[in-house]
């Protein structure tokens, strides 16, 4: 393709492709020598009665039938593309697809609406924490478990520890009203009052979710026969799929879904 004449111009490459369509037309055995000059002359030799019984068939001849190889080579390289393509655009699987990403793209705009919707606020205890599981930011995020058996990353300043963790501290948790995703945790003692931010949650990152859900959808609007298009295909069928399952079966969002939040 480096050499070929409907690709390269120069006329130095023209030549050089010559050799080479001569060099291919030896290699396939489609110049023929007597079978009397084969066997007396040595192998080298035989190599270059070939070479020069190739070298007299005209450049319009060569050059005609590297066009023609191509055009054909094109040809087959489109068609088996596009047999690809119309296997990857119907079938049972295909249906599966389709189905999955409008689903996943509903999933990613409730997920926006939820945020805009009221909060809701679920009263619970902090029963340990561990500050060694975590990384260590600007401040202190530690991880705690509740009583009704929640997890979060929440940051929090050392001299803060007893605020959220001490004994007959009640906590609240503001949740979003449908799938029940942490935004901020209320500790209420006696006497302190103190509003910590939950960290690395659906909540905070409610945006990028949206748009991670709704690749397949917008996958499947835009199709095309392209390298793109099956690179796509492939990781919202396999990785946005399986990533969506996990999240619904994830504290339980499936049942807050179905419930629409009472639960």
């Amino acid at each position: 393709m480096l050499y070929h004449p409907d690709k390269n111009p120069d006329l130095t490459a023209q030549a050089k492709f010559l050799e080479i369509t001569q060099a291919y037309n030896i290699l396939i055995n489609k110049v023929e020598i007597p079978v009397q000059e084969r066997k007396a002359q040595p192998t080298r030799h035989s190599r270059d009665q070939q070479t020069n019984t190739a070298a007299k068939k005209t450049k319009e001849e060569l050059l005609k039938a590297a066009r023609i190889r191509f055009q054909e080579q094109q040809k087959q390289k489109h068609l088996n593309n596009e047999r690809y393509y119309q296997n990857l655009t119907k079938g049972k699987k295909w249906n599966f697809f389709k189905i999955s990403a409008f689903i996943s793209f509903g999933f990613g705009i409730l997920i926006l609406i939820d945020t805009l919707l009221p909060h809701r606020f679920e009263k619970d205890l902090v029963t340990h924490y561990n500050s060694n599981d975590v990384i260590q930011t600007s401040g202190d995020k530690i991880l705690i478990k509740t009583q009704n058996d929640h997890t979060y990353f929440v940051n929090v300043e050392k001299w803060e520890y007893k605020c959220l963790y001490s004994t007959g501290t009640t906590i609240f948790i503001e949740q979003s009203f449908i799938l029940h995703q942490a935004y901020k945790i209320h500790s209420l003692t006696k006497t302190n009052y103190k509003t910590f931010r939950v960290e690395y949650s659906m909540g905070q990152l409610s945006l990028l979710f949206a748009i991670f859900f709704s690749i397949p959808f917008i996958t499947y609007i835009f199709r095309r026969n392209s390298t793109l298009f099956v690179i796509m295909y492939k990781v919202c069928f396999y990785v946005i799929n399986g990533a969506f399952v996990i999240t619904l079966y994830t504290d339980k969002r499936y049942l807050h879904l179905v419930t629409l939040g009472f639960y």
